[in-house]
């Protein structure tokens, strides 16, 4: 019997958030805990959790994005 090993793709641990953007990610990523990965493609572990989040500067490509989901009805 072998076992199959899965290997994850390598998460980049943003956990200070350099570019202090607020980016968009699913709500269910977000709970689960964990590496989430934004609407951009940035792939980060979400530690700043509570009213210092809506005091940044949202990710303009994030947003770019979301509005165009939302315009296709999806």
């Amino acid at each position: 019997m072998t076992t199959k090993t899965e290997v994850l793709p390598e998460i980049q641990e943003d956990i200070s958030e350099p570019d202090g953007k607020a980016h968009v990610v699913r709500i269910d990523a977000l709970i689960k805990g964990g590496p989430v990965v934004a609407l951009c493609g940035k792939k980060y572990i979400p530690t700043v959790i509570g009213p210092e989040v809506f005091n940044r500067k949202a990710c303009l490509t994030c947003v770019e994005l979301y509005e165009m989901l939302k315009s296709m009805d999806i």
